[in-house]
């Protein structure tokens, strides 16, 4: 097989033999039964810096059982890079030996330092990439650019973590048209498949589906038309960028426990007995607070799990918010609320939007991309 056949989960993380050439007979120079080799074993990892990359691991030789490979040159390290092997025929040991890895785990050790984070790792794995997937560079992805006015320009960028819709990466190189966004940045993209040819292509928005209306945002309409809009059209991506438009500039009410100061609850208990069976005399009574008034957030808590309650109108609250005072909040203050959390004693795990009508979770791990959203009321609704 070959690497250009074949792509790189043929090597990555896996031995594989590759043919002596002028090229691989170079890089076994010194080591262990080079005069006789065949072959040379490798050991598939992947240099961010440098691509896909072939730990030289011994000298190989064919024999009547199979291959029989040498001890490894000590210290020495030699590696391939993929460029230099990728039309060579390769035979991947797809059940090596437990023997192996000890033969040479000292070398597999220090490949461990070239390991990803978790997120990274899991989408090296995703094969519905590779379509725009760099053969070399495989955290190395093209993606499409798209903003309203402007044609659509196919950048590179570089996985840098997963989203529960989207995916994290850096911009490689400078667009030529202005999207807002420029080389070394943080962005997120979504995949979509052509129904057509089953070929994948990636993309970054930059700009609404639709316009922002101040007057229908105001009064949470079309916050929920968004979220109805999300679940009708099974979770789609390009309808979940636009709740993140719209959560850009939204208000939000979230319910609140008020905390009165101790004086001024002395001043309520005193006006609560005084009143004594004639409670309704104290309707439409003030009290001029001497103290400041702590508002507590509630916590919602699901299967172990802790959320941010937040919703469109007062209203959306139903009976539950009877229970509580109620205050207005811009969503990107909720944002920072919550990523304290740590003040309610509880790590939370998002904030949910009208959970008792048809409920939108935003997890943490996305609350970056809604902040990332550009203003669109202050631009007077326009793209």
């Amino acid at each position: 097989m070959k690497y250009t056949e074949t792509g790189f989960r043929a090597v990555y993380h896996r031995f594989a033999v590759f043919p002596l050439t002028e090229a691989t007979r170079s890089v076994i120079e010194g080591f262990p039964g080079e005069k006789t080799a065949e072959g040379v074993l490798t050991y598939g990892y992947y240099d961010r810096h440098a691509g896909v990359t072939l730990e030289v691991l011994s000298c190989a030789k064919k024999g009547e059982n199979g291959w029989r490979f040498a001890d490894p040159q000590g210290f020495v390290r030699s590696f391939i890079r993929i460029e230099v092997v990728k039309d060579d025929d390769f035979i991947v040991l797809s059940n090596p030996d437990e023997k192996l890895y000890r033969k040479f785990a000292q070398k597999l050790e220090i490949l461990k330092g070239y390991e990803a984070e978790e997120a990274v790792e899991k989408s090296r794995m995703f094969d519905f990439l590779d379509d725009a997937r760099h053969p070399e560079y495989i955290d190395d992805v093209q993606v499409f650019l798209e903003k309203k006015g402007l044609k659509p320009e196919r950048c590179w960028a570089r996985i840098t973590d997963l989203g529960d819709h989207c995916i994290w990466a850096k911009l490689l190189n400078e667009p030529y048209q202005d999207f807002g966004l420029h080389e070394g940045e943080d962005f997120t993209f979504f995949v979509r498949q052509d129904e057509k040819t089953g070929k994948v292509t990636c993309h970054a928005q930059f700009s609404p589906m639709n316009t922002i209306d101040p007057e229908t945002l105001a009064d949470g309409k079309q916050l929920k038309d968004a979220i109805h809009r999300f679940h009708q059209n099974n979770d789609d991506t390009e309808a979940l960028f636009w709740i993140f438009q719209i959560l850009r500039d939204s208000d939000v009410w979230i319910p609140c426990n008020a905390v009165v100061g101790k004086e001024d609850q002395k001043t309520v208990e005193q006006m609560i007995a005084e009143a004594g069976d004639d409670l309704d005399s104290l309707v439409g009574q003030t009290i001029q607070s001497s103290q400041s008034i702590r508002m507590i957030p509630d916590i919602f808590e699901k299967d172990g799990q802790y959320f941010f309650p937040v919703f469109s109108t007062e209203e959306d609250m139903g009976e539950y918010g009877e229970n509580f005072s109620k205050l207005q909040q811009p969503f990107m203050d909720i944002i920072r609320t919550a990523r304290n959390s740590e003040k309610y004693e509880q790590k939370l795990t998002g904030i949910v939007i009208n959970a008792f009508t048809e409920p939108f979770i935003l997890p943490e791990e996305l609350y970056e991309a809604v902040e990332k959203m550009v203003s669109r009321t202050e631009q007077g609704g326009k793209c």
